[in-house]
């Protein structure tokens, strides 16, 4: 997905997101100059908030996901599970995602 001139949200897969019933993002890879997936930005997002204390993922949208929504996820190996995905085109599949996430003052695991 390009959000760059003559992008219509509404014409594109965007547009289907508020109808998720749960926290949904659309998700470009970021590559290194060996073609490594080295992160992913939030493309779009639904405003359905995964947690009470992480922003919605419209919110986010533009955002690297391990850089700066999620920095907590860097270390879970799901950037390991998203180059899986991307080699093989099978979906995550029982992935359990375990880390603390530090937002304000607090600790918090989503």
């Amino acid at each position: 997905m390009d959000a760059g001139e003559g992008h219509d949200p509404w014409r594109c897969l965007c547009s289907t997101l508020p109808a998720v019933p749960v926290s949904a993002a659309l998700l470009t890879p970021v590559r290194d100059g060996s073609d490594t997936l080295t992160d992913v930005v939030i493309s779009a997002g639904n405003h359905i908030r995964p947690t009470e204390w992480l922003e919605s993922p419209d919110r986010q949208a533009g955002q690297r996901f391990f850089e700066a929504a999620r920095t907590g996820a860097a270390a879970t190996g799901l950037l390991s599970a998203f180059r899986d995905v991307l080699t093989t085109g099978r979906s995550l599949d029982g992935l359990v995602v375990d880390y603390t996430e530090h937002r304000g003052v607090r600790a918090h695991r989503p």
